[in-house]
């Protein structure tokens, strides 16, 4: 914005003796930016390039297969698995709102393997004074016993386990930044050549989705987004557009 216009919408309307006045300010747009998406094969190449029985993998697997945002991922608890329907409830997500999405069939007998190393820990942590995750404390009004038991632990348990101020030890979720620096690590050994992050496997789930021939309508439900407009931006880095169009340039290579 030019310093003319800044001084004469902003700097020159005062507030009100009751410090109620109103600001006209003009906000800043932001621009819109094309997402990084992954191929196919770069994705394959990718999770290949993982440990196939290691917990950050299937998380990945995750990412992609359901379109969840990373956070979303790292507070999945087990009950909010659901093998019989196919289904993952994401609970709480952005703007607070909840939403199923689809449970990859190719990741069921890992999840189930993953609910199974959960469980284990939870029964051998008692022995260290341990067993217990840590809940709101809405939760803990409705639902006193919720912090020691199994459905309420998180499917992505750190291995570290932290005492809180009663001594008793808790598993908190899977940080992060640490699936980010594996997915970094991943992508460097695949030799993608493109910046990947967490988000990015989001950004491929939408756009493959569509390429297959998908209703946004249904992408834009999975993805959990308010706004169409939102999911309207994977339609510019589709493989196969609504409207198809040649290059003048391969024209002029066919005359040749």
């Amino acid at each position: 914005m030019p310093w003319s216009s800044f001084t004469s919408r902003v700097l020159v309307n005062e507030l009100g003796e009751d410090h109620l006045g109103r600001i006209d300010a003009v906000r800043v747009r932001r621009r819109g930016k094309v997402p990084t998406v992954l191929s196919v094969g770069e994705v394959i190449r990718l999770l290949e390039a993982m440990p196939a029985d290691s917990m950050h993998r299937l998380m990945v697997e995750l990412l992609y297969g359901c379109g969840l945002r990373l956070m979303e991922c790292c507070t999945l608890r087990i009950r909010d698995l659901d093998f019989e329907r196919a289904q993952i409830i994401v609970r709480d997500a952005k703007g607070s709102k909840d939403r199923i999405v689809i449970l990859p069939h190719s990741a069921a007998p890992r999840l189930r393997q993953q609910v199974g190393r959960v469980e284990q820990r939870w029964r051998d942590d008692p022995h260290i004074d341990g067993g217990y995750v840590p809940v709101s404390d809405l939760i803990a009004y409705k639902c006193p016993s919720a912090w020691r038991e199994l459905i309420w632990q998180h499917l992505c348990q750190s291995g570290v386990m932290r005492r809180d101020e009663a001594g008793r030890g808790c598993r908190w979720h899977a940080h992060p930044s640490v699936l980010d620096r594996g997915v970094s690590c991943a992508a460097r050994r695949a030799e993608i050549r493109k910046r990947v992050s967490c988000h990015t496997f989001r950004h491929s789930f939408a756009t493959h989705l569509l390429e297959a021939g998908y209703d946004i309508r249904q992408v834009q439900s999975l993805l959990g987004h308010e706004a169409l407009k939102t999911t309207m931006i994977y339609t510019h880095v589709m493989n196969k557009p609504a409207i198809a169009v040649t290059s003048p340039m391969d024209r002029l290579a066919g005359m040749g």
